[in-house]
């Protein structure tokens, strides 16, 4: 099992595609909290409280769609591009070349999620001190690690759809 992760993850990290799905999200989430802000829909008042805070912090989750179009390309990539038959001449037994991509997007979404969830927390505090709120660290770590689980997962849930429905487009 071993070559085959090591197979994936370079077959992950020497194409552009996921990557620049993945970094896309940092920028889709700072827009989604701040247009929070900005609209008056969360007030300094708001930021306060427990739940305003968890309701600006849930905005990490916004990218996780992303997380499973990478998930996607991970999964159905390879028939796409017809290197799948490369692939199963190496590894005939399609349950482990399946179980190296889940393991592999795993990863790739823990990796993702610690970026999304430093973000997070960064935007979150950047807005909570302009605002003059004291971020509750409690909350902030709590949603930290729900958005790095979150991440994981819908990358996990992609590799199986594209897995299962072998087209990217669909």
């Amino acid at each position: 099992m071993i070559p085959l992760i090591r197979s994936e993850l370079l077959k992950l990290t020497s194409v552009r595609a996921p990557w620049w799905t993945a970094a896309a999200q940092v920028p889709l989430f700072a827009m989604a909290a701040s247009g929070a802000v900005v609209s008056g829909a969360l007030t300094a008042e708001d930021l306060a409280t427990e739940a305003g805070l968890r309701l600006l912090l849930s905005h990490g989750g916004v990218g996780a769609i992303l997380s499973l179009c990478v998930g996607v390309l991970l999964g159905a990539g390879e028939f796409r591009h017809g290197t799948v038959l490369d692939t199963f001449l190496s590894e005939p037994r399609r349950e482990r070349v399946v179980a190296a991509k889940l393991a592999v997007a795993g990863i790739a979404g823990l990796v993702i999620g610690m970026v999304m969830a430093v973000a997070t927390v960064g935007v979150g505090l950047a807005w909570c001190t302009a605002k003059d709120v004291t971020m509750d660290w409690s909350v902030a770590s709590r949603s930290a690690l729900g958005i790095v689980a979150w991440q994981a997962l819908f990358t996990v849930i992609g590799v199986a759809l594209g897995a299962m429905l072998r087209s990217q487009a669909v």
